[in-house]
């Protein structure tokens, strides 16, 4: 209104001519904010202990009175799946190999802290949804209602609502799916993402494995798509870690059609098959892998998008320690017998489990194993057949009604994978 008053003129002036606004839109960041930023969303808040926690569950008068039948010499039945450790009113765990679940009042102050450090952490599940940030506070915590708090707190992240990605677009053609393995490593997808924005280090892709049993993922940045490339890659970060899978499934790039690619796979006698030219859903497996990393990497860099290579591996490393919605473990626990140590357990100080014997402790693992696996399996297939049978019903999006006045958000296409 102030500016009506006067008639103007607006000149153009390029950047040479304009020292002073140049000047300025060159002006570096505050690297200390940069570092402070960094910090505060890896470090667990002070009130995550067990100080804190005891003084909320003295608080909370069922939860006295749950610890005072459990201090008696007759404990009552009502109590029989708890314990007090360290202090804590503790939950047992439905599985011998989980940990004890410390419980929270339902007005805990606690717990939405709790969310937050876990669902926004690169420690956690950095921003990986509701079922899997459920998942993963699950194995420390319990409270009343945490399903809706959890489900509320990720359903308004600003960043997941500003990077996840819309539903795909579905044919009409009827969904077909790959034979369901029985194990880990028995038939691997990979493909590459980029190019994307080129990092300090000079890195403009990503190379992606996902074991099709497990879901678990290995992603490595890479400078570029040379067949000597991703042949490293598969020896080095692949087969020489996890051994060389019976079957690798891979689309028809160059990398991997190439005379150095597959006899590297001849000389590990790894079956190759390629998915169909154009139609990358034909390597589902992968694809939807590798969505989830471009998600995650584009929040953890935010502007910083030359060094997405350096927060890939923890990126990877909180995917795999959260429940996978197919096998409904995490893949970390499907390969190896149990659940990563974190920030958080440390931080709530978990107790260890004690084994009798290391003979027990193996026996227990390959049961456990066996046991895993079968339920895997099934969890696959049932999970299959639901995908199927919604696909194949081309089933649509109910339309939302908005209401005048109600704030929205647009998506717009981006030309970089994870600009913000």
């Amino acid at each position: 209104m102030v500016l009506q008053e006067f008639d103007i003129i607006i000149t153009y002036r390029p950047g040479k001519a304009n020292v002073v606004c140049d000047t300025l839109s060159r002006h570096p960041p505050d690297v200390n904010a940069v570092r402070n930023a960094d910090e505060s969303s890896t470090n667990p808040h002070p009130s995550l202990r067990l100080e804190s926690i005891r003084k909320e569950q003295d608080e909370c008068p069922w939860i006295v009175s749950y610890k005072d039948d459990l201090e008696s010499e007759e404990p009552s039945p009502e109590t029989a799946n708890y314990i007090i450790l360290n202090g804590i009113l503790c939950k047992l765990p439905e599985r011998l190999y989980q940990d004890p679940q410390i419980v929270l009042p339902e007005n805990s102050k606690i717990k939405h802290e709790l969310i937050k450090q876990v669902h926004e952490s690169n420690f956690g599940t950095a921003h990986l949804g509701i079922q899997k940030t459920h998942a993963a506070i699950a194995k420390l915590a319990i409270w009343n209602k945490m399903s809706t708090d959890i489900a509320e707190f990720v359903r308004s992240c600003p960043l997941c609502q500003l990077r996840k990605n819309p539903s795909a677009y579905r044919t009409s053609e009827p969904l077909d799916r790959f034979e369901i393995p029985k194990r880990p490593w028995q038939r691997l997808h990979s493909d590459v993402v980029g190019p994307l924005p080129p990092t300090l280090t000079g890195n403009r892709f990503i190379i992606v494995f996902v074991d099709a049993f497990s879901k678990f993922i290995i992603a490595e940045p890479i400078p570029d798509q040379k067949a000597t490339t991703t042949a490293d890659i598969f020896v080095n970060r692949v087969v020489s870690r996890f051994g060389p899978p019976e079957t690798l499934v891979t689309d028809q790039g160059t990398n991997y059609m190439s005379d150095i690619f597959r006899n590297t796979l001849k000389t590990l006698n790894v079956t190759h098959r390629t998915s169909t030219p154009y139609h990358h859903e034909s390597n589902g497996q992968v694809e939807r892998a590798n969505r989830t990393i471009e998600e995650l990497i584009s929040i953890a860099v935010d502007q910083k998008n030359d060094q997405w290579d350096d927060v890939i591996h923890l990126m990877t490393h909180a995917y795999n320690s959260t429940d996978n919605t197919s096998t409904k473990y995490s893949p970390y626990f499907v390969i190896h017998g149990r659940e990563p140590n974190n920030a958080f357990r440390l931080a709530l100080q978990l107790p260890s489990k004690t084994f009798i014997s290391e003979d027990d402790y193996v026996e227990q693992l390959i049961s456990t194993l066996q046991n895993v696996w079968k339920d895997v399996e099934h969890n696959i297939a049932t999970t299959q057949q639901t995908q199927k049978h919604h696909y194949d019903l081309r089933k649509r999006v109910t339309p939302t009604d908005f209401k005048i006045g109600q704030q929205v958000l647009i998506r717009k296409d981006v030309g970089s994978k994870i600009a913000p």
